[in-house]
Protein backbone atom coordinates (compact mmCIF):
# COMPACT_ATOMS: atom_id res chain seq x y z
CA UNK A 1 0.00 0.00 0.00
CA UNK A 2 2.77 2.32 0.90
CA UNK A 3 4.28 1.82 -2.67
CA UNK A 4 1.40 2.57 -4.44
CA UNK A 5 0.68 5.57 -2.35
CA UNK A 6 3.97 6.87 -3.00
CA UNK A 7 3.38 5.95 -6.92
CA UNK A 8 0.73 8.24 -6.63
CA UNK A 9 2.01 10.59 -4.83
CA UNK A 10 4.81 10.76 -7.66
CA UNK A 11 2.82 11.27 -10.79
CA UNK A 12 2.28 13.83 -13.37
CA UNK A 13 -0.63 15.46 -11.56
CA UNK A 14 -2.63 15.69 -15.24
CA UNK A 15 -2.05 11.62 -15.14
CA UNK A 16 -3.12 11.20 -11.80
CA UNK A 17 -6.23 13.18 -12.83
CA UNK A 18 -7.27 11.07 -15.90
CA UNK A 19 -6.70 7.53 -13.57
CA UNK A 20 -9.26 8.63 -10.88
CA UNK A 21 -11.20 9.97 -13.60
CA UNK A 22 -11.09 7.11 -15.86
CA UNK A 23 -11.62 4.89 -12.20
CA UNK A 24 -14.91 6.58 -11.02
CA UNK A 25 -16.43 6.24 -14.44
CA UNK A 26 -15.46 2.58 -14.56
CA UNK A 27 -17.57 2.68 -10.98
CA UNK A 28 -20.16 3.60 -12.29
CA UNK A 29 -23.48 2.05 -13.64
CA UNK A 30 -25.25 3.64 -16.93
CA UNK A 31 -22.90 4.57 -19.65
CA UNK A 32 -22.90 8.50 -20.57
CA UNK A 33 -26.45 8.38 -22.33
CA UNK A 34 -28.20 6.63 -19.66
CA UNK A 35 -28.02 3.47 -21.08
CA UNK A 36 -26.90 0.55 -18.74
CA UNK A 37 -23.41 -0.97 -19.52
CA UNK A 38 -24.44 -4.79 -20.29
CA UNK A 39 -20.04 -5.54 -21.01
CA UNK A 40 -16.67 -3.69 -21.12
CA UNK A 41 -16.49 -5.01 -24.71
CA UNK A 42 -18.75 -1.75 -25.49
CA UNK A 43 -16.14 0.82 -24.19
CA UNK A 44 -13.41 -1.13 -26.51
CA UNK A 45 -12.49 -1.50 -29.85
CA UNK A 46 -12.37 -4.47 -31.27
CA UNK A 47 -8.83 -5.47 -32.43
CA UNK A 48 -9.29 -5.79 -36.38
CA UNK A 49 -8.40 -9.99 -37.54
CA UNK A 50 -5.23 -10.98 -39.22
CA UNK A 51 -5.98 -12.62 -42.68
CA UNK A 52 -2.88 -15.06 -41.92
CA UNK A 53 -1.25 -15.86 -39.07
CA UNK A 54 2.32 -17.90 -38.61
CA UNK A 55 2.39 -21.39 -38.05
CA UNK A 56 5.55 -22.26 -36.42
CA UNK A 57 4.31 -25.67 -36.36
CA UNK A 58 5.86 -25.96 -39.76
CA UNK A 59 9.25 -26.30 -40.99
CA UNK A 60 9.31 -25.18 -44.62
CA UNK A 61 12.69 -24.29 -45.49
CA UNK A 62 13.15 -26.94 -48.00
CA UNK A 63 9.95 -26.50 -49.85
CA UNK A 64 10.23 -25.38 -53.63
CA UNK A 65 8.85 -21.95 -52.95
CA UNK A 66 11.44 -20.85 -50.03
CA UNK A 67 14.31 -22.32 -52.69
CA UNK A 68 12.84 -19.78 -55.74
CA UNK A 69 15.52 -16.97 -56.77
CA UNK A 70 15.37 -14.40 -54.72
CA UNK A 71 12.99 -15.18 -51.64
CA UNK A 72 13.32 -13.82 -48.52
CA UNK A 73 11.84 -14.34 -45.13
CA UNK A 74 9.81 -17.77 -46.57
CA UNK A 75 7.94 -18.71 -43.50
CA UNK A 76 4.19 -21.16 -42.82
CA UNK A 77 0.75 -18.91 -42.50
CA UNK A 78 -2.39 -20.23 -42.08
CA UNK A 79 -5.28 -18.33 -43.13
CA UNK A 80 -8.07 -16.85 -41.42
CA UNK A 81 -10.61 -18.86 -42.98
CA UNK A 82 -13.65 -18.18 -41.02
CA UNK A 83 -13.05 -14.75 -40.89
CA UNK A 84 -13.14 -14.33 -44.70
CA UNK A 85 -16.45 -16.85 -45.46
CA UNK A 86 -18.30 -15.62 -43.09
CA UNK A 87 -17.28 -12.10 -41.53
CA UNK A 88 -15.70 -10.20 -44.14
CA UNK A 89 -17.87 -7.74 -46.08
CA UNK A 90 -17.16 -5.54 -49.39
CA UNK A 91 -15.66 -2.56 -47.23
CA UNK A 92 -14.12 -4.00 -44.38
CA UNK A 93 -10.59 -4.41 -43.16
CA UNK A 94 -8.37 -7.04 -41.97
CA UNK A 95 -4.81 -6.78 -41.20
CA UNK A 96 -2.10 -8.63 -43.37
CA UNK A 97 -0.77 -10.51 -40.87
CA UNK A 98 -0.12 -10.28 -37.46
CA UNK A 99 2.67 -7.85 -36.64
CA UNK A 100 2.01 -5.62 -39.16
CA UNK A 101 0.88 -2.71 -39.61
CA UNK A 102 -0.38 -3.36 -43.23
CA UNK A 103 -4.22 -3.20 -43.47
CA UNK A 104 -6.56 -4.53 -46.18
CA UNK A 105 -9.86 -3.78 -47.06
CA UNK A 106 -12.35 -6.11 -48.93
CA UNK A 107 -12.94 -4.12 -52.00
CA UNK A 108 -15.88 -6.18 -53.49
CA UNK A 109 -17.75 -9.62 -52.78
CA UNK A 110 -15.65 -12.86 -53.87
CA UNK A 111 -15.96 -14.08 -56.95
CA UNK A 112 -15.88 -17.58 -58.16
CA UNK A 113 -17.29 -20.88 -56.42
CA UNK A 114 -17.38 -21.08 -52.68
CA UNK A 115 -17.35 -25.27 -53.43
CA UNK A 116 -13.98 -24.29 -55.50
CA UNK A 117 -12.04 -20.97 -55.83
CA UNK A 118 -12.64 -17.73 -54.29
CA UNK A 119 -11.04 -14.67 -55.51
CA UNK A 120 -10.76 -11.85 -53.22
CA UNK A 121 -9.53 -8.25 -54.14
CA UNK A 122 -8.12 -5.83 -51.79
CA UNK A 123 -7.02 -2.01 -51.61
CA UNK A 124 -4.00 -2.12 -49.14
CA UNK A 125 -3.78 1.07 -46.69
CA UNK A 126 -0.66 2.27 -48.21
CA UNK A 127 -2.81 2.57 -51.66
CA UNK A 128 -1.42 -0.78 -52.61
CA UNK A 129 -3.40 -3.93 -54.19
CA UNK A 130 -3.55 -7.82 -52.95
CA UNK A 131 -5.61 -10.48 -54.37
CA UNK A 132 -5.98 -13.80 -52.61
CA UNK A 133 -7.19 -16.65 -54.19
CA UNK A 134 -8.79 -19.69 -51.99
CA UNK A 135 -9.63 -23.21 -52.43
CA UNK A 136 -11.33 -24.13 -49.51
CA UNK A 137 -10.85 -27.91 -49.77
CA UNK A 138 -13.74 -28.15 -47.53
CA UNK A 139 -14.35 -32.10 -45.92
CA UNK A 140 -10.55 -32.34 -46.35
CA UNK A 141 -7.67 -33.12 -43.99
CA UNK A 142 -5.49 -30.86 -45.91
CA UNK A 143 -7.11 -27.37 -44.96
CA UNK A 144 -6.95 -24.63 -47.88
CA UNK A 145 -4.82 -23.50 -50.28
CA UNK A 146 -3.79 -20.15 -50.91
CA UNK A 147 -2.20 -18.07 -53.70
CA UNK A 148 -1.54 -14.56 -52.70
CA UNK A 149 -0.08 -11.27 -54.29
CA UNK A 150 0.20 -8.55 -52.07
CA UNK A 151 2.18 -5.31 -53.40
CA UNK A 152 2.00 -2.70 -50.93
CA UNK A 153 2.94 0.87 -52.48
CA UNK A 154 5.42 1.34 -49.54
CA UNK A 155 8.28 -0.46 -48.46
CA UNK A 156 10.86 -2.55 -50.47
CA UNK A 157 9.56 -5.73 -50.80
CA UNK A 158 6.39 -7.30 -52.51
CA UNK A 159 4.74 -10.50 -50.43
CA UNK A 160 3.49 -13.81 -52.04
CA UNK A 161 1.54 -17.04 -50.08
CA UNK A 162 1.77 -20.01 -52.07
CA UNK A 163 0.30 -23.48 -51.49
CA UNK A 164 3.09 -25.89 -50.73
CA UNK A 165 0.05 -29.04 -50.94
CA UNK A 166 -1.24 -30.85 -47.98
CA UNK A 167 -2.67 -27.78 -46.27
CA UNK A 168 0.41 -25.98 -46.04
CA UNK A 169 0.91 -22.44 -46.97
CA UNK A 170 3.90 -20.21 -46.91
CA UNK A 171 4.20 -16.40 -46.93
CA UNK A 172 7.54 -15.26 -48.95
CA UNK A 173 9.19 -11.67 -49.92
CA UNK A 174 11.13 -10.37 -52.82
CA UNK A 175 12.52 -7.43 -53.34
CA UNK A 176 10.53 -4.78 -55.10
CA UNK A 177 13.64 -4.42 -58.05
CA UNK A 178 14.07 -8.04 -57.63
CA UNK A 179 12.19 -8.42 -61.43
CA UNK A 180 13.71 -5.78 -62.98
CA UNK A 181 17.18 -7.31 -63.45
CA UNK A 182 15.64 -9.32 -66.39
CA UNK A 183 15.32 -8.64 -69.55
CA UNK A 184 12.60 -8.52 -72.29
Amino acid sequence: ATAVLYLLLSMDPFWLLTLVTQGLLSLTEPGMTGEKIESCESFFVAATPALFEADLTRDVSSTVQCKQEGVKNCRAVTLNLEYLESTVNPGDSVDFISGTDLSMKLRRAPSGSPTSTLSYSFSLSDGGEATVTVRPNKGKDSGPSVYASIKPITGTVLYSVESCGQGCNVLYERDLGFFNQFED
